[in-house]
């Protein structure tokens, strides 16, 4: 409810530009000139009002073209940034103009939803005028279908001269009606136009000008340019300009038409005569959407103080006035509101610590491995995660979840809010003899970094059994079957190692053996650079060998998802001119990603950096194709999340081969958390 009063705000804007514009075109004109412009403003108001609705099409994104050879360049870190081409909507972003920013707070205020009561009352206003048009409507249809078809000689036979000396094609029926005071005109393809059983009192002069009048209207095709206007009346009954029009439009309408029929009843003079006198005996009962001869009090005034005129407005030409309302009205399309939550008041985002106040997340206990299917290595803030507003409940379930694997009496002596980072390595695994999913993703536990100094000896003692301690090079390492599952299996040894009062690293007593003699710490890795690209973010992934234990994993399987197949495609080829891949991912004032391919050669950059681009357009597509929200509250949240994410991606290239791929939102992850915490 909250999107759609931000979608009738921004709808409002558009429709008063139309408006305005019909307005002022139709002033110092004369009344059938001012009908034209009167009519598409109306028009245009009733076209935009499903177009709100409609998902907006994107400026068009064209392909960069191939850079020159690069000259060597004395920084080797610049670089030239292109971006693949927003998804937001083209234009004017007016909730974004009209963004106040407030100050925020760790918790979400208690205030009252004023876009929710916006759309409320405007969906209220539209379905009262819709119910009044439609019964008026309706009584006009009963009326008609109720007169009485008038078959006198000399008024047929007036009507029919009448009829050919105003230039009206379109035939009509007359029929004589109760609920008429004087004369209406009904209907578009079949007119009809009614009259009061007193016409039989009228004089000849007064028969003439009434039924010059009622025929001009069915020449002009006034009742259907009526029934446009009351129809945007009725959805936008908050609108006063437009309801200014509607009344503006019903005015020039009356003096049009009187205008066109006192040429042909002896001037103006004595139609004039004939409309006071019968303003005089009949009443002006309105006849529901129908325009009838005598309207109501104030138009009156203002027919019979235009037909005092002797000079006229000097026609103009209609089309003009017209066309220019309807590119106001094209022009009022670039308005948007690309930023929903900027006028509902603060808004609360999932912030979590900032980068400067932590310590770089660390993989240097990660010893390089051998085996195909260890394909990187990775790091978690888990502490800040679990700090993260709207985690808390996260980080308790989890929480307790592992002291209840832990077993009892077992004990855990910690929070998952006191680890600071946890690493390991990234293992993907894949049978292509099997039918997919036959990949399998998998993250091993090799180190556990505490924010403060912690007992690991005496946690471990608890966990595990026939607990051992060694020496080499004179540093202790130590060894138990564990009796948790988590760190390994109860009849296998596991090893540890502690470097320092607040780290534990469980490996091989081969590899223990080597960290030792690295006095803790190996020597840097050739991915040291891509890791310090990433290293300061909640979650890093490094891919030291991409092209040679990812490639092989990343063959394209057979799938009846056409998109899914495309993606794993594009992916393998990536991956074959890929050399290493650094990803890192988080939550500092929003959520963003980065994403770091490094290849051999300028033109293998170039290649992966165009099938980024290809993937992020099959995400984008995937995306518009589904345009129904999920009822599941995660699935929602996280739908919006990714759409953002998506909407925000950047691309760009460094001078050493380098591709980059970034995307930000600050929206979108604390409505994700929050769905996740409220899940039973």
């Amino acid at each position: 409810m909250t999107e759609m009063g931000q979608v009738l705000f921004v709808l409002a804007a558009q429709v008063t530009i139309p408006v305005a514009a019909g307005l002022l075109l139709s002033r110092r004109r004369d009344p059938a000139a001012a009908c034209g412009p009167l009519l598409v403003a109306a028009a245009a108001a009733l076209l935009l009002t499903p177009l709100a609705f409609i998902p907006r099409p994107a400026w068009p994104a064209f392909d960069r073209p191939d850079p020159p050879p690069r000259q060597p360049a004395a920084n080797p870190q610049s670089i030239d940034t292109a971006s693949s081409g927003s998804t937001l909507p083209g234009g004017i972003d007016l909730l974004g103009l009209l963004h106040v920013t407030k100050p925020q707070s760790s918790e979400r205020p208690t205030s009252v939803d004023a876009w929710r009561w916006l759309s409320i009352g405007l969906i209220g206003l539209a379905i009262l005028g819709l119910s009044q048009l439609f019964l008026g409507v309706l009584s006009t249809m009963r009326a008609v279908d109720a007169a009485r078809a008038v078959g006198d000689p000399g008024l047929v036979a007036l009507a029919a001269e009448l009829r050919a000396a105003l230039g009206c094609r379109r035939a009509f029926a007359i029929r004589e009606s109760d609920r008429v005071g004087t004369a209406a005109t009904a209907g578009w393809l079949r007119p009809v136009i009614l009259v009061s059983p007193t016409w039989r009192l009228w004089s000849a002069a007064e028969r003439g000008a009434v039924l010059a009048h009622e025929i001009a209207h069915v020449a002009r095709g006034d009742f259907a340019a009526r029934l446009v206007a009351r129809l945007a009346v009725a959805i936008h009954g908050y609108h006063p300009l437009l309801r200014w029009l509607a009344a503006r439009l019903e005015v020039r309408q009356e003096m049009a038409a009187d205008a066109r029929a006192a040429d042909r009843c002896g001037g103006r003079t004595a139609y004039l005569k004939c409309l006071a006198a019968l303003a005089l005996r009949a009443d002006a009962r309105p006849l529901g959407a129908a325009p009838t001869f005598l309207s109501r009090p104030r138009t009156l005034l203002r027919r019979i103080a235009m037909l005092r005129v002797t000079e006229d407005t000097p026609p103009r030409r209609r089309w003009p006035a017209a066309i220019g309302v309807a590119l106001f009205a094209a022009a009022a399309l670039t308005l948007h509101g690309s930023t929903p939550d900027a006028l509902a008041g603060p808004v609360v985002r999932a912030k979590a610590e900032a980068p400067a106040e932590r310590p770089p997340l660390d993989v240097s206990f990660v010893l390089p491995s051998d085996k195909p299917d260890d394909v990187g290595v990775y790091a978690v803030r888990v502490g800040a995660l679990c700090r993260t507003p709207g985690m808390k409940k996260i980080a308790e379930t989890y929480g307790e979840t592992v002291k209840t694997v832990m077993g009892d009496p077992k004990k855990t002596h910690f929070e998952l809010t006191d680890v600071e980072q946890v690493s390991g390595r990234v293992t993907l695994t894949h049978d292509p003899s099997k039918p997919a999913p036959n990949r399998a993703l998998m993250m091993s536990l090799t180190s556990i970094r505490m924010e403060k100094d912690f007992d690991w000896v005496k946690q471990l003692q608890v966990w595990g059994e026939d607990w051992k301690e060694y020496t080499h090079a004179g540093v202790k390492y130590y060894s138990a079957k564990m009796s948790v599952p988590i760190l390994g299996f109860k009849d296998t040894t596991t090893w540890f190692y502690l470097p320092d009062s607040r780290t534990m690293v469980l490996e091989g007593e081969e590899n223990i053996k080597k960290l030792i003699d690295a006095k803790g710490k190996p020597s840097s890795a050739a991915w040291a650079a891509d890791w310090k690209a990433v290293e300061g973010g909640m979650v890093a992934v490094v891919l030291p060998d991409v092209k040679g234990k990812l490639a092989p994993k990343m063959t394209a399987d057979k799938s009846d998802d056409q998109t899914q197949q495309a993606v794993i495609a594009t992916l393998s080829a990536i991956c074959k001119k890929t050399s290493r891949a650094a990803v890192g991912f988080d939550l500092h004032e929003g959520c963003s990603c980065k994403l770091r391919l490094a290849c051999p050669t300028a033109d293998d950059a170039i290649d992966v950096d165009a099938g980024c681009q290809g993937i992020t357009k099959l995400a984008r597509a995937a995306i518009e194709a589904d345009p129904e929200d999920p009822k599941d509250p995660v699935a929602k949240a996280g739908k919006k999340l990714s759409t953002c994410l998506v909407r925000g991606v950047e691309f760009g290239k460094t001078v050493d081969h380098v591709v980059e791929v970034r995307t930000s939102t600050p929206d979108g992850l604390a409505d994700l958390l929050k769905a996740f915490s409220s899940e039973k």
